[in-house]
């Protein structure tokens, strides 16, 4: 079961991932303090931030490394050839973040994905975080 705790209203959702947990910042200018503490809480090892838009993909990969990171923007929008030099870092590295729309993660086979998170809500309310 996930729960969004959205201060009055809580918005709950049966998942099939016990390990799962929804952390929902109150305004949205908490949200990368929020992503920011929950990677530092996790032991280091790699993982994917998932957001809707390109640019904030960039934004967030952009405040994640200027906060002593390994992180980067993976999106549709760049050449092939740096998002393959993105998806090839990832694989190889112990410790990397990389912060992506969906263009990134099918195909992906990385047994030791520690986390991952979902900066922005689902763009379905049904979906349940993976």
């Amino acid at each position: 079961r996930a729960l969004l705790d959205t201060g009055n209203t809580s918005i709950s959702h049966i998942c099939q991932y016990k390990n799962t947990f929804i952390r929902l910042p109150w305004r949205a200018s908490e949200r990368d303090q929020v992503l920011l503490d929950s990677i530092r809480e996790q032991p280091k090892g790699p993982a994917i931030v998932y957001v809707t838009l390109q640019r904030t993909a960039e934004a967030v990969a952009g405040r994640l490394s200027a906060a002593g990171l390994p992180a980067r923007a993976y999106h549709a929008g760049l050449k092939d050839e740096v998002r393959s030099a993105i998806q090839e870092w990832f694989m190889a590295a112990d410790h990397a973040i990389v912060v992506a729309t969906i263009a990134f993660g099918t195909g992906v086979d990385k047994a030791d994905i520690r986390a991952v998170y979902h900066y922005n809500l689902p763009k379905s309310p049904g979906v349940c975080p993976t």
